[in-house]
């Protein structure tokens, strides 16, 4: 593995990515045949659904599975985690989760959107005889290349100095920041899901547009301002952290794409707009810089594995973390096609009181 892989491997971060799917009337069959059908094409066209992290130290790497069994590796449930059927029985949740080191969260997005077009191949494929195989082979696929071998990941010599100084001379800490309980193993995860409706994501949508912001931008400050409502006075501060994909500076001709799967507290009566811009502005300022002088060139320097053991203990760097993967691009519609809907993504804690405020400050801030 390569540096941020072992990492991640650290880190052991999770990632669940979810989508809602509705099948047409045409799909008669049980919704397990059609699921097994779809994710079969997907594993023999993804090296990393296949490929496991092995050891939990410096000295890791990725094994290849000879075969997945998919009865072994999917759930189906009616009321909770890994696939959620309702009453409908055309209608279910889908919930892809993974290890942070075998792909980033825009292979959660690129999974779903190539199992909707599996979903739709697979009933055609069915209803021509075609048999589902539950043990699927892995594919003689190569893994994607690590990052260093796609982006340079430079980082200039000041900057370098810089982040040198803070880290080994200088680590000043406001006292007025809040990073949440010291970092501490092992830890349990929760999946909450928050359902906007297609009316108000619209309108929040235009609303970042008129206020010179992005839904990344507004996220960002929705979960502050939660955050601030339900913290003691004497904390004034959060940092944000907020993961930017580097795909949009990878070479093409390496095989990446979009669908590639590898790695002060504010009046309630208003949105606070002003905050939104501010994150915008530094959200544009580090996309400036191509990914140049960003902490991933300092991997080259440090023990990755020895660094992240390090912090258990110690204070967190930031106070929450908040994704945003864009928008799912369009999909084909008509009586042959499912639907997808209500996509999410997970990656962090939270804690209780917190989401339902998110979802009202979001509702908020698109009025």
């Amino acid at each position: 593995m390569d540096k941020l892989e072992r990492l991640r491997r650290a880190a052991r971060a999770n990632v669940a990515i979810s989508a809602t799917y509705i099948l047409p009337n045409a799909f008669t069959l049980p919704i397990q045949v059609y699921v097994y059908k779809a994710l079969g094409t997907l594993i023999s066209k993804n090296a990393a659904l296949s490929a496991i992290p092995v050891k939990d130290d410096n000295d890791t790497w990725f094994f290849r599975l000879p075969e997945i069994d998919l009865s072994q590796t999917i759930s189906f449930q009616k009321h909770c985690q890994i696939i959620l059927t309702e009453p409908n029985e055309q209608h279910f949740t889908a919930i892809y989760i993974f290890h942070h080191v075998i792909a980033d969260g825009m292979s959660g997005k690129a999974f779903h959107e190539t199992f909707f077009e599996a979903l739709h191949d697979a009933a055609t494929s069915l209803a021509l005889g075609e048999a589902t195989r539950q043990v699927i082979p892995s594919p003689k696929l190569s893994m994607l290349p690590n990052l260093k071998a796609v982006h340079p990941c430079s980082m200039g010599f000041t900057s370098f100095l810089k982040q040198l100084f803070r880290i080994k001379i200088w680590h000043y800490r406001d006292t007025g920041l809040w990073t949440g309980p010291k970092s501490f193993t092992p830890f349990d995860i929760e999946i909450r899901q928050i359902v906007i409706s297609e009316t108000v994501s619209t309108a929040l949508r235009n609303r970042c547009r008129q206020n010179q912001a992005t839904i990344t931008s507004a996220i960002h400050t929705a979960v502050a301002r939660s955050l601030l409502a339900h913290l003691p006075e004497e904390c004034t501060r959060l940092q944000a952290i907020g993961a930017m994909s580097c795909r949009r500076w990878l070479k093409t001709e390496r095989g990446i794409t979009d669908q590639s799967m590898g790695m002060d507290q504010y009046p309630p009566e208003s949105f606070p707009w002003d905050a939104a811009r501010q994150s915008c502005a530094t959200i544009k300022q580090v996309l400036g810089r191509e990914g140049k002088d960003s902490s991933l060139g300092l991997l080259r320097y440090v023990d990755s594995w020895g660094y992240e053991q390090s912090k258990i203990g110690e204070d967190r760097n930031g106070s929450f973390k908040a994704s945003n993967l864009g928008a799912v691009k369009s999909v084909p519609e008509g009586d042959s096609w499912p639907q997808i809907r209500r996509k999410g993504l997970a990656e962090s804690e939270m804690f209780e009181g917190v989401v339902g405020g998110i979802a009202r400050e979001l509702h908020s801030a698109a009025k």
